[in-house]
């Protein structure tokens, strides 16, 4: 089992969305939307998770708490 550790996230240009990449990271860990516990940047539309492990692996997450806030309205 691969459960992948988040260190790095940067911006994806022209769709302004988050990325988190963890090709060369080691096995284990947690993952977080940036910037937590503060709220999301304003200029945030979308946020992209990226996973990846080796060609002979398979990469699993398992969720033990997965909260989604409503959008405010302005």
């Amino acid at each position: 089992m691969i459960v992948v550790e988040i260190y790095l996230f940067v911006y994806v240009a022209g769709c302004k969305c988050v990325k988190y990449s963890s090709a060369d990271r080691p096995q284990g860990g947690t993952f977080m939307t940036p910037y937590f516990p503060r709220r999301y940047p304003s200029n945030i539309d979308c946020l992209l998770y990226t996973f990846t492990g080796q060609p002979d692996e398979i990469v699993e997450l398992t969720f033990h708490h997965f909260n989604i806030h409503r959008v405010r309205s302005e």
